[in-house]
């Protein structure tokens, strides 16, 4: 394990991280925290343009996440079992306070056991599964929707 401490674009980063190389394919394990994240600093995470080449098809002004495909490639090239805690999270698009996140990577199946924000004054608590390892990615996702004050997420919306 090393320990690993720096910073990403304005977001800091900090936790142990290992890789095995050994391992076809290689794996990851990290256990990592932010007390600043900011969502725009992990777009080259989720396939957002980082200012390069645009991206083929850029996210509708509605949508969080960019609409490109999903690399089947990349999800197959290593397992990983990644732990992730963000204390508090700057984004453009939603009011999020705090995320935990556990990852789960095996042989083309990504698996977020636990992919929880604080929002609103109340919580999204959420289970997904990505299976890729046919042509085609198939999700499954649970997400549950826990005391939220919506009217706190429609008076930021009009802002």
């Amino acid at each position: 394990m090393s320990q690993l401490k720096g910073v990403v674009g304005k977001s800091d980063l900090g936790g142990d991280s290992s890789v095995d190389l050994g391992q076809k394919p290689q794996f990851i394990k990290a256990n990592l925290v932010s007390n600043n994240l900011y969502m725009a600093d992990l777009g080259g995470f989720i396939g957002a343009n980082l200012g390069g080449k645009p991206a083929d098809k850029p996210p509708p002004s509605n949508k969080l996440l960019p609409i490109e495909p999903f690399s089947l490639e990349k999800l197959r090239a290593a397992n990983a079992d990644v732990k992730f805690r963000a204390a508090k999270i700057m984004t453009q698009k939603m009011p999020l306070e705090k995320m935990d996140v556990h990852m789960l990577v095996e042989n083309g199946t990504l698996k977020l056991s636990l992919l929880n924000f604080s929002v609103v004054g109340g919580s999204l608590e959420s289970h997904i599964q990505m299976d890729g390892r046919q042509q085609r990615i198939v999700t499954h996702a649970g997400i549950v929707a826990k005391g939220l004050h919506l009217d706190k997420l429609i008076c930021l919306r009009k802002k």
